[in-house]
């Protein structure tokens, strides 16, 4: 019998338990919400829910499967938007493997529900043409029952990414995600509109307005 503690959504994060043991701990690098699972012979027999809020923004570069480096608070620029030191820049320059900066914000929203809710962001990479590192910029949004993870790309990758809408998932790989397929030097203003649990619009400005139909 193989007992295993499951510490996400994601398969590869266990904790494998050995006969007789009443104590298991793990440990979660990076902020957010998550369903660990028991799981028995391959059977989930419970689940507990985790809530891991950040201490405002946060920013972490991705080392998986190693854990990720924190931007300390001084290199995490917040005046007009957000953005990194020189400093922080030089390093992500001097990984040679694929790697992505991510940006956290996890904290209660109060009165705010996944079934009815807009969100409202934009982007901008200025020099992303000169950056052979810019790939996938985008935008997460998680909640107790599932997440909004919208990706972009560079045009011609598309097909490496997957859209996840709740509990829908379109894969780039068997769906037409073209219009995800950006100039990332360019700003991007994205606008994300739910009611009673449908996406009712997801526009996009690039330089003319795009309606994303779903």
């Amino acid at each position: 019998m193989t007992w295993v503690i499951q510490q996400s959504w994601d398969s590869t994060r266990t904790v494998r338990l050995k006969p007789g043991q009443t104590e298991a701990t793990g440990i979660y690098y990076v902020p957010g919400y998550f369903r660990a699972k028991l799981i028995v012979d391959k059977k989930i027999i419970k689940e507990h829910d985790l809530f891991i809020k950040s201490n405002g923004w946060m920013a972490t570069i991705d080392n998986n499967p190693d854990p990720p480096t924190y931007v300390k608070k001084e290199e995490l620029l917040m005046d007009h938007g957000m953005s990194i030191t020189n400093s922080v820049l030089a390093k992500i320059k001097a990984i040679e493997r694929p790697t992505t900066l991510t940006y956290h914000l996890v904290r209660p929203f109060d009165g705010l529900h996944s079934d009815n809710f807009t969100l409202e962001t934009n982007f901008q990479i200025p020099g992303a043409k000169d950056l052979q590192f810019v790939r996938r910029p985008g935008s997460s949004s998680f909640a107790q029952m599932g997440a909004f993870i919208i990706p972009f790309t560079i045009p011609g990758c598309v097909s490496d990414i997957n859209l996840l809408l709740a509990d829908r998932t379109w894969e780039g790989k068997s769906n037409d995600l073209s219009v995800f397929g950006i100039d990332p030097s360019q700003r991007i203003d994205l606008r994300l509109e739910v009611k009673n649990r449908h996406v009712k619009n997801m526009v996009q400005w690039p330089i003319t307005k795009r309606r994303i139909l779903l």
